[in-house]
C-alpha cells in the first residue's frame, strides 16, 4: 500500500504549497498535570468544533484527560476545567448523538476500562463506579493483568471494543 503524506495532504486543503508542523505541536502551555508529556488523543467534531481529549502525565507520574478544543484543526486552546478526569488515561471517545457522549478510560490503579457518560455534549460527565470491561480471570490469559486503549465502535445497534491487554511476569514486578 502507497503511504499518505499528510502534511501535503494538510497544505492541499489549506491551499497552500507547503506545510510545516508547529515547532511548539499542537498543544503547548503545559500545567502542572500535563507537564511531563501528553498521549493518546481522541478528536470529536461537535458541530463547528473540534474537541480533543487527551491524557497528560505529570513528572510526578499520575496522569489525566484534559480537553482543548480548536476550529479549525491547528490553533487547540486547552479548557480552563482540565484536568477533567484524574488517574484515567488513554480516552476513547464515542458520540452517539449530537450531546450523548461515551468515554471509555483505563484506570491505572486496576488495569480495568470504565465508561464515563454525558447527555450535554461533554458538559458534566457521570462519575463510574465499576468497570466496564477488566482483565480476564483466568491466570494463564493473556490479558490478565491489565487492559486498555480502547477504541469502541457501535454499529447495528452493537458496541464493539478493541484494545491492548498485557501479562505482566511477576519478574516483572519490581
Amino acid at each position: 500500500p502507497k503511504s499518505i503524506d499528510w502534511q501535503a495532504l494538510e497544505a492541499t486543503r489549506l491551499g497552500s504549497k507547503t506545510a510545516s508542523p508547529s515547532p511548539e505541536g499542537v498543544l503547548s502551555d503545559f500545567g502542572e498535570w500535563d507537564s511531563s508529556r501528553l498521549y493518546a488523543p481522541t478528536v470529536l467534531r461537535q458541530g463547528d468544533l473540534l474537541s480533543m481529549w487527551y491524557t497528560g502525565f505529570a513528572w510526578d507520574g499520575s496522569v489525566a484527560i484534559g480537553l482543548a478544543t480548536s476550529t479549525d484543526g491547528i490553533v487547540w486552546d486547552k479548557s480552563d476545567g482540565n484536568p477533567f478526569f484524574q488517574g484515567v488515561n488513554e480516552p476513547a471517545v464515542l458520540q452517539l448523538a449530537p450531546d450523548d457522549l461515551r468515554l471509555y478510560a483505563c484506570n491505572d490503579s486496576d488495569g480495568s476500562i470504565y465508561l464515563y457518560e454525558s447527555s450535554d455534549g461533554g458538559l458534566t460527565w457521570s462519575v463510574p463506579t465499576l468497570p466496564v470491561f477488566s482483565p480476564s480471570s483466568d491466570p494463564a490469559a493473556w490479558d490478565r493483568n491489565v487492559v486498555c486503549d480502547p477504541v469502541v465502535l457501535y454499529t447495528g445497534g452493537i458496541y464493539y471494543m478493541f484494545y491492548e491487554g498485557g501479562a505482566i511476569d511477576d519478574d516483572y514486578l519490581a
